[in-house]
């Protein structure tokens, strides 16, 4: 976790999860080392959901009123909507925000991906709240949304990991050739130079790979 915690400047919190119903919110913040615009791409491109979403495909029309959904493959194997919704508000880099509602499920909530730009990171903050009382998805939802935004912190993990191994020169510059080998990969992120430039760079890289 302290590899996670250095390279993306990554903090995770569940802020507030009370009783299910209407005045239910579950918000989770954390921040990537990238500016707003590669962060947004992440969240919106096909590319990235179908990492993000476990191979999911990101079908959308981005804009309010928009429909959007994330279809894959059921357990028999026939395509299936895994999450269906309408765009409510889409500003980017900025705001994505659209009701959501899981598989069959006719009781929509509502989710908010916010983007702030910070000095060194791009700060996300994603809430889903507006539950229905009988809504039975939000337990699943509850437990999902910790998962699916793990896999963007981890993707920029390997894109800093990656970077620093091409750079494996610049490496051996700041520590002693014969020991350099045998640093660690937590210590290589923290000792490599290259991860000053990922993290102050406006065209670091570093979003979901």
């Amino acid at each position: 976790m302290a590899l996670l915690v250095f390279a993306c400047g990554y903090k995770m919190a569940q802020e507030s999860q009370r009783n299910h119903g209407s005045a239910s919110t579950t918000k989770y913040i954390f921040y990537i080392a990238a500016i707003p615009e590669k962060v947004w791409e992440g969240f919106v491109s096909r590319e990235s959901n179908r990492i993000i979403f476990s191979g999911a495909e990101l079908q959308a029309d981005f804009k309010p009123g928009g429909l959007v959904a994330w279809v894959g493959a059921g357990p028999d194997g026939k395509p299936m909507t895994y999450v269906h919704g309408k765009v409510l508000r889409f500003d980017p880099p900025k705001v994505f925000q659209y009701t959501f509602a899981m598989g069959q499920n006719d009781k929509a909530s509502r989710a908010t991906i916010e983007l702030v730009p910070e000095t060194e990171a791009t700060k996300v903050t994603v809430t889903h709240d507006e539950w229905a009382e009988d809504d039975t998805t939000y337990a699943a939802c509850a437990d999902g949304w910790p998962r699916i935004l793990s896999r963007c912190t981890l993707s920029a993990v390997r894109q800093l990991q990656y970077l620093c191994n091409r750079h494996e020169s610049i490496l051996r510059s700041c520590v002693a050739p014969r020991s350099a080998s045998a640093i660690s990969p937590a210590a290589r992120l923290v000792r490599c130079p290259c991860l000053h430039y990922v993290r102050h760079s406006p065209y670091s890289p570093v979003v979901f790979m």
